[in-house]
């Protein structure tokens, strides 16, 4: 025979369209399996394909592509699709802020300098971190502009901090330090 639903079980006869809607329960029935199927399938089987995504970078980045350099540059700090190398991502970074003058890649040149990353010893820069988000805040980039402006603004909090704390230790203790930080206005 078949299998067989009671559709009045699932739209009584009082709902308008009940006729309608009854004849394409086992249609819907059917979507809904084949649409879990198909979400299951593709989220289990298909995975990014970084290899593919560090290609194609390279060959945008190579045509002076901003954004694609910006993106490799990522995906090499990061290691995915490639080897982690600071260095590396942080001499595409700088080839995109200067030459390209692309605000996102001076921000994470701050970012890293914060950090100290790609630096030999791996001693943060806050010097070149600020000059860094300065640079990428007068750009006037709408997605980072301000974020970058707001950075400045914390580095150079934490230099005058740092320095005042030093200034107090010095005279606390009455020991002659020689320091030379700059304070930032």
């Amino acid at each position: 025979m078949g299998l067989r639903i009671n559709t009045n079980a699932l739209f009584p006869p009082s709902l308008p369209f009940s006729p309608i809607l009854s004849l394409h329960v086992p249609c819907l029935i059917f979507f809904l399996f084949s649409s879990y199927f198909l979400l299951f399938f593709y989220s289990t089987r298909y995975e990014p394909n970084n290899g593919m995504a560090i290609k194609l970078y390279r060959e945008a980045y190579a045509l002076n592509h901003a954004d694609s350099g910006y993106h490799l540059a990522l995906m090499i700090a990061y290691g995915r699709g490639t080897s982690q190398d600071a260095s590396a991502a942080m001499e595409i970074f700088r080839k995109c802020s200067l030459e390209l003058n692309h605000a996102p890649s001076m921000r994470y040149l701050g970012i890293f300098a914060v950090n100290g990353h790609g630096a030999p010893d791996g001693i943060s820069d806050y010097q070149s971190a600020v000059a860094w988000f300065d640079k990428c805040a007068r750009t006037g980039d709408p997605t980072v502009g301000a974020q970058c402006g707001r950075e400045r603004d914390e580095v150079k909090s934490k230099i005058n901090g740092a320095e005042a704390e030093i200034r107090e230790k010095m005279s606390k203790y009455e020991v002659p330090i020689d320091i030379d930080i700059t304070p930032y206005d």
